[in-house]
């Protein structure tokens, strides 16, 4: 049996061992009783105050109930994942709403935030007058409208219309239209051109603009366009016509020369920009020709398999004749 070895001239309530271990007996002195009472047997868990504003003590129970151990434990920060612990945010930290670990007070979050109690008619508007400094702006009248004012608190203001230098109302002469049907907001408009007024016009194909100036493109045997007239009877261009003096000094050419040349009946009344098939006749009776033929269109020689190609009594254009286009065939042979 191990020997107590108690400290000589204990006071009131000294405690004996000052720091047991589990297991070990605890007594304690009581002057009125000079003597040294037991308390019980110690169980390892320090003897002291646990627990602190951040801290909770965290107790371990044996299977007598008895706690054998305890230590303070911090208590975890609260934020968006998870529950613990917060600080309320001051004024500032509350306006600048840059954390996700402080809370806000409803005074703090009044003066960072907007309430709906702050709005109390229909028609408020929010403005500021300054960084972080929202304010409400009462509707104004029927019929006013909002303008920017540095002199006033908001820098906005209502104001009537006719004091604002707002359009209310446009004239206009033709071929340029106004609907004044909502007065501030005039629909302008211009009329399309017709053989009779000015207007605007459309551009149409085989036209081209480039940088504000209209022209038209020259033709050739794949595209419509301008031409240059050549009186020469042996120009070999495929981009100019033949004049009518031309023509004439060929058909008498051709006469003089054969008193067999012949002119087909005149189809050019069948031209209107589509068909492309048309009868050969010669007074009247369908004729086939192959190739024995010359054929201008609208002044223009055409050529055999570019322009046209014929097919018994038939003639079939590549692309069609435009309505109004004229139309000469001359053959050597008789129908």
């Amino acid at each position: 049996m191990a020997l107590l070895n108690f400290p000589p001239s204990p006071v009131n309530g000294q405690i004996y061992p000052s720091s047991p271990i589990a297991g070990e007996k605890i007594y304690q002195w009581s002057s009125t009783e000079q003597t040294w009472a037991l308390l019980g047997t110690a169980t390892g868990a320090a003897p002291g105050t646990y627990g602190t504003p951040l801290e909770v003590p965290q107790f371990t129970v044996d299977y007598t109930g008895r706690i054998t151990a305890v230590q303070n434990v911090l208590i975890q920060t609260a934020d968006t994942t998870q529950l613990g612990i917060t600080r309320l945010a001051d004024t500032a930290e509350a306006e600048a709403g840059v954390s996700d670990t402080l809370a806000v007070t409803p005074l703090g979050l009044r003066s960072s935030a907007v309430y709906k109690t702050d709005f109390t008619a229909k028609g408020n508007i929010l403005t500021a007058s300054g960084p972080y400094s929202p304010v409400v702006l009462p509707v104004g009248t029927n019929g006013q409208i909002l303008v920017a004012d540095s002199a006033q608190t908001t820098g906005l203001k209502w104001i009537d219309p006719s004091l604002s230098g707002i359009v209310t109302s446009v004239a206009s002469t033709l071929p340029i239209t106004v609907n004044n049907t909502n007065p501030s907001i005039p629909v302008i408009g211009v009329n399309l051109a017709t053989t009779a007024t000015t207007g605007v016009v459309q551009i149409g194909s085989n036209i081209q603009v480039s940088t504000g100036v209209i022209s038209i493109l020259n033709s050739n045997t794949s595209q419509k366009g301008v031409v240059q007239l050549n009186d020469n009877l042996n120009s070999t261009s495929t981009t100019q016509a033949a004049t009518a003096n031309a023509v004439k000094i060929a058909y008498d050419s051709a006469v003089a020369v054969s008193p067999t040349l012949m002119f087909l009946d005149d189809i050019s009344g069948q031209f209107n920009g589509t068909a492309t098939n048309f009868t050969l006749r010669l007074n009247g009776i369908d004729v086939s020709l192959g190739t024995n033929l010359l054929v201008f269109v609208g002044g223009v020689p055409q050529i055999p398999l570019v322009s046209y190609y014929v097919t018994g009594t038939t003639i079939t254009f590549y692309e069609a004749p435009e309505t109004g286009a004229t139309f000469i065939a001359v053959t050597a042979q008789k129908a």
